[in-house]
């Protein structure tokens, strides 16, 4: 017990020996990402986020044909009607606004690729910028892997596919409470009047998308039960064909008398007052720790290198 703690103490004092004699090499390393990470934090923008609370519009409400029988419901299958519940519905509409066809045509309609890449707008000349001579490179090294060339013109404006990788995971976040039901949905961007802006459109036009999508979906399906009605003799499956019927028209009648036909707004989005990132202080104090790190990473390298080399050198030639 006494040669362990011996060694320990022998340990310690080499250790702090070592940080000590490399007190130079911490301090410019710890003071060079110091600098780095408040010029950094300075010179980040930022970014404000607006948030609203929506309750599923039918997550209450059962299907009063979703108890039919089975084949009941392979007739309503195959008339375009779905008899499931609005859990399900909710998790498909979550679906539809995190989808690329619907967040392209939400950027495309409000012009929104400008506010995602600002440092390729000019806001002077209200346009793109050329590509920069590092755009230029990266685009003839890629051209080197391809089995076909790249296209000779340049297009200036980012495609609408950087645009939905930028969108979806820096703008858009999209959480679910899995013991209420409740959903928030929360945008960010730069100026705290476009987060809310965008946050109100988003929701409203993911329920008119939903709202004529199932409007147009009942109508198709009345169409094809009325047919099916007048080539079915039989009263029961006459009377089975009706109530699907009522239930498409009463689709219909929601859609037409309801803006918010998938979510309900329980907590409207505002504009944020305070930002949401970046967080400077943590910006700063992670500079100054990994600077630290590294400086510590140096001068331990540097003192196994040399004690590899004492080593060697008291090895017996052979």
């Amino acid at each position: 017990m006494i040669s362990n703690d011996s060694n320990t103490n022998i340990d310690i004092s080499v250790l702090a020996k070592l940080l000590w004699s490399g007190k130079r090499t911490i301090a410019l390393c710890s003071c060079s990402l110091f600098i780095i990470a408040i010029i950094y934090a300075l010179n980040t923008p930022d970014v404000y986020q607006s948030s609203s609370v929506l309750a599923p519009a039918l997550a209450s409400k059962t299907n009063p044909l979703s108890n039919l029988g089975g084949q009941i419901g392979s007739i309503a299958s195959l008339a375009g009607i779905n008899l499931g519940n609005g859990a399900d519905e909710s998790t498909t509409y979550i679906a539809i606004l995190k989808s690329r066809k619907f967040i392209n045509n939400f950027i495309n309609n409000y012009d929104i690729k400008r506010h995602l890449f600002i440092d390729s707008w000019d806001h002077t000349t209200q346009q793109w910028k050329p590509p920069s001579s590092l755009s230029r490179l990266k685009k003839s090294a890629m051209s080197l892997f391809r089995s076909h060339p790249l296209p000779e013109q340049e297009c200036l404006e980012p495609s609408d596919w950087d645009a939905y990788k930028i969108f979806i995971t820096d703008s858009l976040n999209v959480s679910e409470d899995m013991e209420t039901g409740l959903i928030t949905i929360r945008v960010s961007s730069y100026d705290p009047e476009l987060a809310k802006t965008w946050t109100h459109n988003i929701i409203r036009d993911l329920n008119l998308k939903i709202r004529e999508e199932k409007k147009a979906e009942a109508e198709k399906s009345i169409t094809y039960l009325k047919k099916s009605i007048e080539q079915t003799p039989l009263v029961d499956m006459q009377s089975v064909f009706y109530r699907l019927i009522e239930n498409q028209m009463q689709t219909i009648v929601l859609a037409n008398i309801k803006d918010e036909f998938a979510f309900t707004t329980l907590d409207p989005p505002v504009v944020p007052q305070e930002k949401s990132r970046p967080n400077r202080t943590l910006i700063v104090i992670s500079g100054l720790l990994f600077g630290f790190v590294i400086g510590l990473l140096i001068i331990l390298s540097k003192h196994l290198s040399l004690e590899k080399q004492k080593t060697n050198q008291n090895l017996p030639d052979a």
